[in-house]
C-alpha cells in the first residue's frame, strides 16, 4: 500500500458516524456469508477464489475491532480507493478487482448510510464526519471546500466573531446554571495606525497574544442586528473581493454549523436602529435603479460603520483580557504601562426581581404589589470572578450617584483580587456603558473618570457606547442567564435569597446588596466644570448632528506635542495657569472613528482639581420617599404573605416601608471603597433611466459640538437622588462654608460662548434673563432660544 500524506492515525482525535453494520464474532452464524451477487455480468467473488479468500479476511478483521476503530478503517481504506488509487465514484476494487458495491460493503462490514457519509467526506477531502447530518465538513478550514464556499466561511466566521452580539433571552434551555453567562470572544488587535485619539505616544497599544483565528470553536450563539436576508447578502458583497451567488451563499450558510450558532435577531429583541428604519422605508419607495443602489450604498455604509464599532469593542475586550493576564512563568502577557482595564456595565430589567418572587399564584397573591429591586452588571474582561452583580432597593433609584458607586465598589473588589494574585491594575481604563442619561453618559460619572485621571490613579479613561439601536452586548446575556436562574426557583422572598440563589446557581458572580449610596453629585460639582452637547436633543437631530460615542480623558503631559498645540482652552479657564496634570477630553463620534471630532479640550483645571476634598461626604444621600398609595400597598403584601406563612417575605417588606418613612435605618451602610479616592499613590444605467437624487444626509451625521462650561450651582432642588424634605443645598454653598438653609453669592456670569457653538442647558426660571436674551436676539445673535437652547451666530 502506498503512504499518502494527512492521514488520521489511530492516536488522532476523529468523529466517525455510527456503524450501521453489526458486530459479529467467529462464531456468530451470520459470518456464513453468501459473496454472490446479482451483477449483469456474473457474480463478482468466484467460489474458492483468491478474492472470495481476501474478502472473508478482510471482512474478518472488521469484526475484531472494536466501533471506533473499524470506521476509521473503513474510511482510510475508502480515501486510499478514492484518492491514491484514482478508482472513479461508483465504482469499487478489491485488491486491484473490481467489485459491485454491495460486495464491496460486504467485505468491510459497512451499512449503506455510513458508506454515504464517508463518501462524501473523502469527496471534500475533509476529516470522517461524526455521524450527525451534517458533518464536520462544515467547519471552516478543516476541509477543503471550493473557493465559494471557504469565502463565505470566512465571512460567517468573521461575522460571528466582530459583529455578532448577544441577545438576551428568557428560555434559558441551552445554559447550564453552573456556567459563565457569556463567553468572551478571542479576536487579534489591529488597531488603525493613525488612531491617535485612542492612545498616546507613551502608552501604545500592545499586540494581543491570541486572535480570532487561533481556535475557531463556535461555543455559544450570537445574533447579528435585526435585518433581512437581502441585507445579510449584501453585507457578505461588501465585504468579499470575489462573492458568491446570493443562492450558493444561503446553501453553504445551512450547511454550515454556523447555521446554529450565528443568526440574525428578530425586530422585538432589541429597539430598532432610526436610520436603518428610514433606509428601509426609503428602499420601498425607490423610484429606479439609481435611487436603491443610492440608499444600498448609504445603507452598506452605515452597517460597516457599526460593524468596526463592534470589531473595536471585541479587540479592546481581548486586550483587556490579556492585560490582567499571565504566562506560565508569571510574567505579564502585557506591560504595566500599556495594560487596559476593560470592562462593560448596565443595568437590569426591574420587572425580573420583583420580591417576592414565585409566591404561590392565588389571586390574592397576583394582585399584590411588590417593590422591585434595581440590579445593575459589571463585566471586567480577564479578572477572575469578574462578574459584578449589585441588588439595589427600589427607594434608592436610579441615578449616577448610584452608578459611580457601585462602579467604584466593583473597582475596589477588582484591585484586591489583582493584588492577591500579584498582578498590577492597568493604568488604562475602558468603560462600555448604555447610552442612558441617568446612568452612566452623563457629567458626573465622566467627571469621576476625570478625577482619576487627574490625580494619577490611571494614566487615561474612555468612556464610550454603542449606537442607539445596536447596543446589545455580552452584559445583556449575562442578565438572560440571571432571569433563567431566577425564574427556576420555587420562592425567593427577599433580597438576601435572591443574592444566594444567583451566587450558588452563577458561582462566578460576585453579589452585593447595596444599602447606601454616596453623593457623588456634590461631591463633583465642586469641580467647577461641566460638558455640554454630551447626549443627543432634537434640536441637534435636526441639524443631523449626533453626540459623540467615544470619550477619552487623558493628562496633558501624556499628550504629544501637536495635540498639546492643538488644545482648546474655554474662555473662562483662559486665566487658569496650565499645569502638565489638566484632564483634556478627546472626543470622537464612534468607537472605531478614525479622526477626532473636535479639537482637545481642557476639561479639569489641575489649579481647580486640586482643591477638591479628598472623597465625598460619608452621610449617605436620602431615600426616595415612598407615597402613600404604596405604603399601604406593600403593608397590604406584607400581611398577605404572614397569612401563608412567607414570614421573610413579611418582615422585608415591612422594614422596608417603616425605614422609608422615617428616613433612616442601621443597615443603610455605604460599601466600602477606598481605591477609587487613594489609588496608587456593478449595474449599467442609460441617462434617461436617471431619477432625482436623494437627499440621504440623515444617514451621514456629523459630530454634535461639545463644550465646557462653568458649574453652576442648583438652588431649587436637592441633590439627585433626594425627594426628601430638608435636604442639603446646592454644592457651591457647602464648598463656600455657608451655613446649612443659607445661599452662597452668585457666580460671575460666564463669557458668551464662541460663535457656532451649541449650548443645552435648563430654561431659566422668570425675567433673570430676559433682558439679556432680547438684546442678544434684537442684536441677531441668536437663531433659536426654544426649550433653553440658544445658539450662537455671527453678527452679519
Amino acid at each position: 500500500m502506498e503512504p499518502f500524506p494527512d492521514l488520521p492515525t489511530s492516536e488522532s482525535d476523529c468523529s466517525l458516524p455510527s456503524d450501521d453494520g453489526p458486530v459479529l464474532s467467529d462464531s456468530d452464524p451470520l459470518c456464513a456469508v453468501r459473496w454472490g451477487c446479482s451483477c449483469k455480468d456474473g457474480p463478482c467473488v468466484s467460489p474458492q477464489s483468491s478474492l472470495e479468500t481476501a474478502c472473508k479476511v478482510l471482512r474478518e478483521g472488521m469484526s475484531q475491532c472494536d466501533a471506533q476503530q473499524r470506521r476509521q478503517r473503513q474510511w482510510l481504506l475508502l480515501r486510499e480507493m478514492r484518492v491514491s488509487q484514482k478508482v472513479p465514484a461508483g465504482q469499487y476494487m478489491i485488491q486491484g478487482t473490481p467489485v459491485c458495491r454491495k460486495t464491496w460493503q460486504k467485505a468491510h462490514l459497512i451499512g449503506s448510510g455510513t458508506l454515504k457519509e464517508l463518501a462524501a467526506a473523502v469527496n471534500a477531502d475533509g476529516p470522517p464526519p461524526d455521524g450527525r447530518k451534517k458533518g464536520l465538513n462544515c467547519h471552516h478550514g478543516a476541509s477543503q471546500l471550493s473557493t465559494g464556499q471557504q469565502d463565505v466561511n470566512k465571512f460567517l466566521f468573521h461575522a460571528y466573531s466582530h459583529w455578532a452580539m448577544h441577545v438576551p433571552t428568557e428560555d434559558g434551555s441551552t445554559m447550564e446554571l453552573s456556567e459563565p453567562g457569556a463567553l468572551p470572544l478571542e479576536v487579534e488587535c489591529d488597531i488603525p495606525q493613525d488612531d491617535d485619539s485612542q492612545r498616546t505616544h507613551e502608552a501604545e497599544l500592545a499586540e494581543p497574544v491570541v486572535g480570532p483565528e487561533t481556535s475557531g470553536k463556535l461555543d455559544s450563539r450570537r445574533y447579528l442586528p435585526h435585518s433581512s436576508w437581502q441585507e445579510f447578502y449584501e453585507m457578505y458583497c461588501n465585504w468579499s473581493d470575489s462573492p458568491v451567488h446570493k443562492t450558493s451563499f444561503r446553501r453553504q450558510y445551512l450547511k454550515s454549523e454556523f447555521k446554529n450558532f450565528l443568526r440574525i435577531a428578530d425586530a422585538s429583541d432589541h429597539n430598532k436602529c432610526q436610520t436603518c428604519e428610514r433606509l428601509k422605508a426609503l428602499r420601498k419607495k425607490a423610484q429606479c435603479e439609481v435611487q436603491l443602489k443610492q440608499i444600498q450604498a448609504a445603507h452598506a455604509n452605515h452597517v460597516q460603520s457599526v460593524m468596526k464599532d463592534r470589531s473595536c469593542d471585541a479587540q479592546s475586550e481581548q486586550l483587556g483580557r490579556d492585560s490582567v493576564g499571565t504566562t506560565s512563568t508569571g510574567s505579564p502577557l502585557v506591560t504595566r504601562q500599556n495594560a487596559v482595564l476593560n470592562w462593560t456595565q448596565d443595568a437590569m430589567d426591574q420587572a425580573k426581581f420583583r420580591v417576592p418572587r414565585q409566591i404561590a399564584q392565588a389571586k390574592a397573591l397576583a394582585q399584590a404589589w411588590r417593590p422591585q429591586l434595581a440590579a445593575h452588571g459589571l463585566i471586567f474582561d480577564g479578572v477572575p470572578g469578574g462578574k459584578f452583580l449589585f441588588l439595589v432597593d427600589q427607594d434608592i433609584g436610579k441615578s449616577a450617584n448610584l452608578q459611580c458607586s457601585v462602579t467604584s465598589r466593583a473597582l475596589q473588589v477588582v484591585a484586591e483580587r489583582l493584588v492577591d494574585r500579584g498582578v498590577d491594575l492597568p493604568m488604562h481604563f475602558r468603560c462600555v456603558s448604555d447610552n442612558a442619561t441617568a446612568e452612566t453618559k452623563n457629567n458626573c460619572f465622566l467627571k469621576l473618570l476625570g478625577v482619576m485621571v487627574g490625580r494619577g490613579n490611571v494614566t487615561s479613561a474612555v468612556l464610550c457606547q454603542g449606537r442607539v439601536g445596536h447596543t446589545h452586548n455580552r452584559q445583556d446575556a449575562s442578565f438572560s442567564h440571571v432571569a433563567t436562574v431566577l425564574s427556576k426557583a420555587k420562592v425567593l422572598q427577599d433580597p438576601d435569597e435572591f443574592k444566594e440563589r444567583i451566587h450558588q446557581n452563577l458561582m462566578d458572580y460576585h453579589v452585593e446588596r447595596v444599602h447606601a449610596v454616596m453623593d457623588f453629585q456634590t461631591w463633583l460639582m465642586a469641580v467647577g466644570t461641566r460638558i455640554t452637547g454630551l447626549n443627543q436633543t432634537k434640536e441637534a437631530t435636526k441639524k443631523n448632528l449626533e453626540a459623540c460615542h467615544s470619550y477619552k480623558l487623558v493628562r496633558r503631559e501624556s499628550l504629544p506635542p501637536n495635540f498639546q498645540a492643538a488644545i482648546q482652552v474655554p474662555d473662562f479657564l483662559k486665566g487658569v495657569e496650565q499645569n502638565s496634570r489638566d484632564v483634556i477630553l478627546l472626543s470622537k463620534l464612534y468607537m472605531a472613528s478614525k479622526n477626532l471630532s473636535q479639537a482637545p479640550i481642557v476639561f479639569l483645571p489641575w489649579a481647580w482639581l486640586c482643591k477638591l476634598s479628598p472623597r465625598p461626604c460619608d452621610i449617605p444621600i436620602p431615600r426616595h420617599k415612598f407615597s402613600e398609595r404604596q405604603s399601604k400597598e406593600f403593608q397590604k403584601t406584607a400581611e398577605l404573605m404572614k397569612q401563608w406563612d412567607y414570614m421573610k417575605a413579611h418582615n422585608y417588606l415591612m422594614e422596608l416601608v417603616i425605614n422609608n418613612r422615617h428616613g433612616r435605618a442601621d443597615s443603610w451602610i455605604l460599601p466600602v471603597i477606598h481605591w477609587v479616592f487613594c489609588g496608587r499613590r456593478g449595474h449599467s444605467v442609460r441617462e434617461d433611466e436617471l431619477g432625482p437624487q436623494l437627499d440621504l444626509g440623515f444617514a451621514f451625521t456629523g459630530p454634535l459640538e461639545i463644550a465646557v462650561v462653568p458649574e453652576t450651582k442648583r438652588t431649587s432642588s436637592a441633590p439627585a437622588g433626594s425627594s426628601v424634605q430638608g435636604a442639603p443645598l446646592g454644592s457651591a454653598a457647602i464648598e463656600k462654608g455657608c451655613p446649612p438653609g443659607q445661599h452662597a453669592e452668585a457666580a460671575p456670569a460666564a463669557p458668551r460662548p464662541a460663535p457656532g457653538a451649541v449650548c443645552f442647558a435648563a430654561a431659566p426660571k422668570a425675567a433673570a434673563k430676559r433682558a439679556p436674551r432680547a438684546a442678544a436676539k434684537t442684536a441677531g445673535l441668536v437663531e433659536s432660544d426654544k426649550k433653553g437652547v440658544w445658539i450662537l451666530k455671527p453678527a452679519v
